[in-house]
């Protein structure tokens, strides 16, 4: 069941009420706008290249840092299956591999530059306040609560 949510809205983490940064604000439709859930879910990670495989790229970096972020920090659902991420991370690694020049311009390349794909655990110093907000907003949107501190 899809849940409505006003993008004005302040998220709360760790208690106090915060704005997303701009990054995630980026990620964003117009604060005046309320949205179905569903539709943001499917678009969570969609930042608008030119470049499809750049596209990819940063989608699925984004998908694994939400996810892995979940299940390490929050030991909470990621509303995927472990065979899911397992797909999703050996495809990231592939799709860097063939790319590298291309994944090396997108935020977390960081992060991914040897990563293997076996565990989620090496992505934690990753874990920013970006990620933690998109975390939130993939976990209200997915289970329609908020994700507990």
């Amino acid at each position: 069941m899809d849940k409505n949510i006003n993008t004005g809205r302040a998220l709360s983490v760790g208690g106090e009420d915060v704005r997303p940064s701009r990054d995630v604000q980026s990620l964003l439709i117009p604060e005046s706008t309320t949205f179905r859930c569903g539709e943001y879910v499917n678009n969570l990670f969609d930042v608008q290249y030119l470049d499809k495989t750049k596209e990819l790229i940063n989608r699925r970096m984004n998908q694994i840092l939400v996810t892995s972020y979940l299940y390490e920090v929050k030991n909470a659902p990621t509303g995927i299956s472990d065979y899911e991420w397992d797909k999703r991370a050996k495809e990231l690694v592939k799709l860097i591999k063939d790319n590298r020049e291309i994944a090396k311009e997108l935020p977390y390349y960081k992060a991914f530059e040897n990563w293997t794909g076996d565990s989620a655990s090496s992505l934690i110093a990753y874990f920013d306040y970006t990620v933690e907000c998109r975390a939130r907003l993939h976990y209200f949107c997915t289970y329609g609560k908020e994700l507990e501190d």
